[in-house]
């Protein structure tokens, strides 16, 4: 289900750089890593517009600057289930998906990844009652 084929950037990246990576790919947010492509951040088309409201210069400002430290992240094990509660709970729309030890980035899911899971493999009933499908 997670996308292996994912857009990521580094933490010296500028805004201006993050948001063409945004708008050329349709993405709501990319998953900061570092040179070993650990996961380090997250910067999301809401941090862009804050910068903008704030006035800040978004050729200059950095990923870095403005990203989530410690983004809560899955890993291949985490169930459908589980990726839904910290979607809800902490109103993310994706998540980075790492390999362990390292936090290193293999993949993200979105939560229209679990949607078309959905609609695709119909999740079993148990599930899809408990969340009202």
């Amino acid at each position: 289900m997670m996308t292996t084929n994912y857009v990521a950037a580094k933490e010296n990246e500028t805004l201006m750089q993050i948001n063409n990576k945004l708008l050329l790919g349709e993405f709501n947010g990319v998953p900061i890593v570092d040179n070993r492509n650990a996961v380090v951040g997250m910067v999301t088309s809401i941090d862009i517009l804050k910068a903008i409201r704030d006035r800040q210069n978004t050729d200059s400002l950095r990923a870095k600057d403005v990203m989530t430290h410690n983004p809560v992240r899955v890993n291949e094990e985490t169930s459908v289930e589980e990726m839904i509660d910290l979607m809800v709970d902490n109103r993310i729309v994706l998540l980075p998906v790492v390999q362990e030890p390292g936090d290193i980035l293999i993949g993200i899911v979105t939560r229209l990844d679990i949607l078309r899971l959905r609609a695709v493999w119909n999740i079993p009933k148990s599930f899809s009652a408990m969340y009202h499908f």
